[in-house]
């Protein structure tokens, strides 16, 4: 039978009259059983919550006190130091937005927030729906609702001082009991990443019903204060315009007449399938044809590009096709939650206008609530701090698995996985994530669990059952520092080696050159032993993830160039040399 209080539906009533009291109840102890079975046998979505409610005919107004036994639930309390979501809506679905009303009752000075009333920080009008796949089968359900004006149309809004927009998500944590799974990894995206979705921990009131602590954040979308590139209206149809940008989407099936495309190959990676992309900005319903052709041709010609033998070519390899950084960010990210999902649901990424680089850029990440070890299914080993889920293959990504191919690449990720470790991926950096969201939760975490009773009970697909929330945040904090430390140890390649920036690494006897002294701490000289005579017509050093530092079009002083770099800080150092030809002499440089 469908559940009914999440839809803001009364509860099935049972009542026991007096007569059967009389007859049941014995002087003592009493227990009330209830028993509660699946319709089907193999049903993974049963849920139950029950409520005993005795009524006293009596008019006296004289009550003893309650047993010693006794707790008031806690979500019977009156205000709380989060926000509270307070809506009223009917009929919500997960197909349409339905009309609704939202009170946001929020002190910005640090007060506490009613659970009801009028909204301080909001009050007006929705359209809201539920949101996501596998965790509609919860009864605790998230949220996608959009602020409107009395006629409907979008109305953009601070809300909680996040940016202007009107397209919200209020994520449900249910099978995550530590809560803080999207906040851990959103949190620390932040730290390094282009963007990743902002977070504030919140309360929600539904059709005056608790529901429990959610987390407000925004959805994903082309703005410049979310996926900022470039807007593409429906006439930008031909020439620079028709470069982006565009957003993709690689998700559960997707229609490929209608919303996505699928990149065919003679010769797919082994071990994979051709990949599918839903069509996410524009819009499957206003995109244009000629748009959808070419966003569906750059992706097949970068898949067919890696899938060839010259995939690493410094010309016509991948390296035209795809930002380094963001493609290493993302798999860091990935890999360090070990995701069962990761590269194969929920997987967003976007090409900028030609004008902006033109390249794939990984991201926004999203949805990890199956991360952190809290799966216990699939042949993945999700659920161990050891081994990788990037190679999977089926429906996989195979991009990394070729990526991991070249030498160049790797490097670069060993580089930039360490770099991070030493910032926003240490250890005690992590922790303090965790702790902020304990702390930021307060006593809205005994609220949640007291009402939904997850505590102590596996809830699919959980790993690991904590009996008190400590147990849980004590399970998260030792599998992340345990999955790092692994990381540590098996990130291909290593740091030490050459460092291409987009490029190969060549050593031509044509056009080659002596870098000396190197380590250096100020002065850098490069001494031309170009065979032909060759000179230089580019010097370019980037730092360790690819940033320009010195750009000059040098002159030869007895074949001797000499930079000075004392002013750069400690570290790794990316040298390149382009000849008029366009040829390029690269060489690694440590700055002590």
């Amino acid at each position: 039978m469908e559940a009914r209080l999440y839809k803001g539906e009364k509860p099935l009533q049972y009542t026991i009259r007096r007569q059967q009291l009389n007859y049941l109840i014995r002087p003592g102890k009493n227990v009330l059983a209830i028993q509660v079975h699946n319709k089907f046998g193999g049903g993974l979505d049963m849920s139950s919550n029950f409520f005993l409610h005795v009524g006293l005919r009596n008019t006296n107004t004289y009550y003893r006190n309650n047993p010693t036994w006794f707790d008031e639930p806690k979500y019977f309390e009156a205000e709380t130091h989060l926000p509270v979501f307070n809506i009223t809506a009917s009929g919500v679905n997960d197909n349409a937005k339905v009309p609704g009303t939202l009170q946001i009752h929020y002190d910005r000075n640090g007060g506490m927030n009613a659970f009801k009333g009028i909204g301080d920080e909001y009050s007006g009008n929705i359209t809201i729906k539920y949101r996501g796949n596998s965790t509609l089968a919860f009864p605790k359900k998230s949220f996608r609702f959009e602020t409107v004006d009395a006629n409907g149309n979008n109305l953009d809004q601070d809300i909680l001082g996040f940016d202007l927009e009107n397209d919200w998500i209020l994520y449900a944590p249910f099978s995550d009991k530590s809560l803080l799974r999207n906040y851990l990894t959103y949190n620390l995206g932040n730290k390094f990443l282009d963007y990743s979705p902002p977070t504030k921990f919140a309360e929600v009131m539904f059709n005056d019903y608790y529901l429990g602590t959610y987390v407000f954040t925004e959805k994903i979308k082309r703005d410049r204060n979310r996926v900022d590139i470039a807007r593409l209206h429906t006439s930008d149809t031909s020439g620079v315009e028709l470069t982006g940008g565009y957003i993709l989407k690689k998700d559960w099936d997707s229609d490929t007449t209608y919303n996505a495309f699928t990149a065919y190959h003679d010769t797919i990676f082994p071990g994979y399938r051709n990949q599918t992309y839903q069509y996410y900005y524009p819009d499957a319903d206003i995109i244009h044809p000629k748009q959808k052709q070419y966003i569906r041709d750059f992706i097949t010609g970068f898949e067919d590009v890696l899938l060839s033998e010259k995939f690493a070519n410094p010309v016509k390899g991948y390296h035209q096709y795809i930002d380094k950084q963001s493609f290493a960010d993302f798999f860091i990210i990935q890999e360090l939650s070990k995701n069962v999902d990761a590269f194969r649901f929920s997987v967003y990424l976007h090409k900028q206008h030609a004008n902006d680089g033109g390249k794939v850029h990984m991201g926004p990440i999203w949805d990890f609530n199956l991360g952190y070890g809290n799966v216990n299914y699939g042949t993945d080993g999700a659920e161990y701090t050891y081994g990788w889920i990037y190679d999977g293959g089926g429906n996989r990504l195979f991009w990394y698995q070729k990526l991991l191919e070249d030498p160049a690449f790797a490097s670069y990720l060993n580089c930039r996985w360490f770099e991070l470790r030493n910032g926003p991926l240490h250890t005690d950096s992590v922790i303090a994530v965790i702790d902020s969201g304990v702390v930021e939760l307060g006593d809205a975490v005994y609220r949640n669990h007291d009402f939904w009773n997850t505590l102590g009970r596996y809830v699919w697909p959980n790993a690991f059952v904590g009996e008190t929330y400590q147990e849980e945040i004590d399970y998260l904090k030792a599998w992340v520092t345990a999955r790092l430390q692994w990381l540590d140890i098996n990130m291909p390649s290593d740091c030490d080696e050459v460092v291409s920036i987009g490029e190969e690494i060549e050593k031509s006897e044509r056009f080659y050159f002596e870098v000396y002294p190197n380590p250096t701490s100020n002065l850098l000289f490069i001494e031309n032993q170009c065979f032909d005579g060759q000179s230089p017509s580019k010097i370019n050093l980037f730092d360790a993830t690819g940033k320009l530092l010195i750009s000059t079009q040098p002159s030869l002083n007895n074949g001797l160039i000499s930079i000075d770099i004392s002013d750069l800080p400690k570290g790794l150092y990316l040298l390149h040399i382009e000849n008029k030809d366009g040829e390029l002499f690269q060489s690694k440089i440590v700055k002590n």
